[in-house]
């Protein structure tokens, strides 16, 4: 960094001070007085060592800029790219013309909480998004943050993410029978369907979907995904076998199509129950190996989005409110692991990488399951030793 006298057209002295940023671009920036370049100098010097130095252009960049900086500068997978595309257009509302480094913690938390609520710059008809749904632009913003200040865009980052519940409460699985009642609904119709139009609230009835009602079925005996009962289709029913073979999922983007699993540990064969097999020979009689199990009317596939408004609809009307397609994959969880299957054989039927990933899931679910291990061992070991048994003695007199 250097400070240079300068004398105008006019006859004027000017010190002008310059510098270079990380990208050896030059800036400057003039005064009256040679000690007030020098004051700059010094104030520029110490926000450099300390990283919180932005030439006036960086100042400028809102964080819509950011947000496209970071998601355009890496090759993604088409299903990401869509999934980050969305953020940009639907989520960051009136955010994306904010100068990105005067954005606040307290900004953040602030923009959040509206998403969770209602999104006005889509409509006065928004609802917002679930908790998980705003938690995942929030962490889509935070690495456009981190991408910013690696490029020495930024100093800091004000995206700081709460942490999400890392386990399943028992309370927010729904019974068995609620699950039921859900079904029912979705089979022959009749919740209400709820649309807007120039201003105006209409108000319909769901016809039936044994299509839907179907695909929650194997949902409640598999623990799949809809991503993947939406991309299942007739050669991955291995009825001979008895198995299903969890291989692809339906993505996101437009026109939809089957995708990579997420995860290498996604890729799994499910057994398939007694109460099962005859809903998927049904659905798989007479149709080619390549056609989708669960299908529109056209035959495609049928999409997660307006599958899952369809379920939350019928939850709504039967008063079964706990009940989403995500549930039903808790509830089969819980189920075996009640029932005492190995923790680790939850995990693969499950697609998670690991036990230990399953175990803090459905920590709270196991724990909820002591009284049945402690009645076990009053039944069995407990018996004995009270009633005196000579069945349990030290062999060899080791301890």
């Amino acid at each position: 960094m250097s400070i240079q006298k300068k004398t105008t057209k006019a006859g004027t002295v000017r010190w002008v001070a310059r510098w270079r940023d990380p990208s050896g671009r030059e800036h400057s920036k003039s005064f009256d007085t040679r000690r007030a370049a020098k004051e700059y100098e010094s104030e520029v010097t110490r926000a450099r060592k300390i990283g919180d130095f932005q030439p006036a252009e960086v100042e400028k960049i809102t964080v819509r800029e950011l947000f496209e900086k970071w998601l355009y500068h890496r090759p993604l997978r088409a299903t990401s790219l869509t999934v980050y595309q969305n953020t940009l257009k639907n989520q960051l509302g009136p955010l994306a013309d904010w100068p990105a480094q005067q954005v606040t913690t307290a900004d953040v938390i602030e923009w959040s909480n509206q998403l969770q609520t209602s999104r006005p710059w889509l409509g006065k008809h928004d609802k917002g998004i679930s908790f998980t749904g705003a938690r995942n632009s929030m962490r889509h913003l935070r690495s456009a943050y981190n991408h910013g200040i690696a490029q020495g865009l930024l100093a800091t980052n004000p995206v700081k993410i709460p942490p999400a519940p890392s386990h399943v409460e028992p309370d927010t699985i729904p019974t068995l029978e609620e699950i039921q009642a859900v079904i029912e609904c979705v089979r022959r119709g009749g919740a209400q369907r709820i649309s807007h139009k120039d201003g105006k609230k209409y108000v319909t009835r769901y016809g039936p979907s044994p299509e839907v009602a179907d695909m929650m079925v194997t949902a409640l005996l598999t623990g799949m995904r809809i991503s993947e009962l939406a991309g299942l289709i007739v050669r991955e029913i291995d009825l001979d076998t008895g198995v299903i073979r969890v291989r692809k999922q339906l993505g996101k983007e437009r026109p939809r199509r089957r995708v990579d699993l997420k995860t290498a540990s996604s890729r799994r064969d499910i057994p398939i129950a007694d109460e099962l097999r005859p809903i998927l020979q049904a659905r798989v009689n007479a149709r080619g190996g390549d056609d989708y199990v669960f299908t529109n009317s056209a035959g495609g596939p049928l999409y997660n989005g307006p599958v899952s408004v369809r379920v939350k609809r019928a939850a709504e009307h039967t008063g079964a409110i706990r009940v989403h397609f995500h549930a039903l994959r808790h509830y089969f969880a819980s189920s075996l692991i009640t029932g005492g299957v190995p923790i680790q054989d939850v995990a693969a039927v499950l697609g998670h990488k690991s036990p230990a990933l399953t175990l803090s899931v459905y920590t709270h679910v196991i724990a909820g399951s002591r009284d049945r291990v402690s009645a076990a061992i009053s039944s069995t070991i407990g018996s004995g030793i009270i009633a005196g048994s000579r069945g349990l003695r030290v062999v060899g007199g080791g301890a």
